[in-house]
């Protein structure tokens, strides 16, 4: 087995003695951590209903800016169109066409991209106990 494997399986058994042992306060911490969780959501909806700072939450409005593409189309040339502008596929939609035969698939293959991550499923960080 790995170092690192045995690292974690070893205090993640120190943990379980730990909670196991303090099962009292740890129920306690457990019940206030989901009481503040509770509240912060609360204060936060609180906030943005009056449109203002209040205490340690502080209230601001996020712009987020979007283009019509239909009107930029009209209003630039088809070179400044192309400029500013990119096409997304929707994978989904895709996806479906080349099911349904709307698509050809062997002709989109030449297109498709596939990438592939590294990645592990597991335990998580804790944030109670």
């Amino acid at each position: 087995m790995y170092p690192e494997i045995e690292e974690f399986l070893k205090i993640e058994d120190q943990l379980n003695q730990f909670k196991k042992k303090h099962a009292k306060v740890i129920d306690q911490l457990n019940a206030l951590i989901d009481d503040y969780n509770a509240a912060v959501v609360k204060a936060r909806d609180r906030v943005k209903k009056e449109g203002k700072s209040i205490g340690p939450f502080k209230f601001y409005k996020a712009t987020k800016i979007s283009w019509d593409v239909g009107i930029l189309k009209n209003l630039l040339s088809e070179q400044q169109f192309s400029e500013v502008t990119t096409v997304v596929v929707d994978n989904d939609k895709m996806k479906l066409a080349i099911k349904s035969g709307k698509v050809p698939k062997d002709t989109v293959e030449l297109a498709k991209i596939e990438q592939q991550e590294p990645r592990c499923k597991g335990p998580n960080k804790i944030g109670g106990l």
